[in-house]
């Protein structure tokens, strides 16, 4: 299994065997970034990679909520709001209101700095974890 880094651009992801040594996995349990992760998956995390970037998902540490973590999309609005972070699949009133007619919005969380975000950010996503067994395993196997 290749362990190249991601294509600068392309949302895809390299799709491991096993966990990188170094990298962790987190299981995502929603489908707030569909269509790129889905409840089930389990995203590879490099928590080396912390600096925002424009459009990456990131595993992010909410500090009003220690211990509760989100992948979230990071976005740069400058002279606005600095970093925003959000999920890539929006409400659907967000949809409905931008299908009405609506200056195209997102619902995110806004104004961070950049030192204020790395230090919240957990790593970025660079893979997804796929097992090689075709049958589940039993705990203990």
């Amino acid at each position: 299994m290749t362990s190249a880094p991601q294509q600068p651009g392309l949302r895809s992801f390299i799709v491991y065997d096993r966990v990188p040594a170094g990298l962790a996995a987190y299981p995502i349990t929603d489908d707030r970034n569909a269509p790129h992760l889905h409840m089930g998956d389990f995203a590879i995390i490099d928590p080396s990679d912390t600096d925002p970037c424009e459009g990456e998902l990131f595993l992010m540490e909410w500090r009003s909520s220690p211990g509760h973590y989100s992948v979230n999309e990071t976005f740069f609005r400058p002279g606005i709001t600095g970093w925003c972070v959000g999920p890539v699949a929006q409400p659907e009133w967000v949809k409905e209101a931008i299908a009405a007619g609506a200056q195209p919005a997102r619902w995110c969380d806004f104004g961070y700095k950049t030192e204020a975000l790395r230090e919240r950010l957990m790593g970025r996503i660079v893979g997804l974890f796929q097992s090689t067994y075709s049958e589940p395993m039993e705990a203990g196997q």
